[in-house]
């Protein structure tokens, strides 16, 4: 099971988000990996491409509910 999410808020131009708030998300193992990827957004941006980059970025941990 996934435990921790990367999250990461955009400017609205660049990605509105499944709520239109501008915020993407990404589910992970461990929560190296999702710093990880919050890293590779500050520094390469939004797919990559060095254009865009995101406004913050932050680590979550996802809750369980049984």
């Amino acid at each position: 099971m996934r435990k921790y999410k990367s999250n990461a808020q955009w400017p609205l131009d660049v990605y509105t988000g499944k709520y239109g708030d501008g915020v993407s998300t990404d589910s992970h193992h461990s929560e190296e990996q999702a710093r990880s990827i919050c890293k590779a957004l500050e520094s390469q941006g939004f797919g990559g491409e060095g254009k865009h980059f995101p406004i913050k970025t932050w680590v979550s941990e996802v809750s369980q509910t049984f």
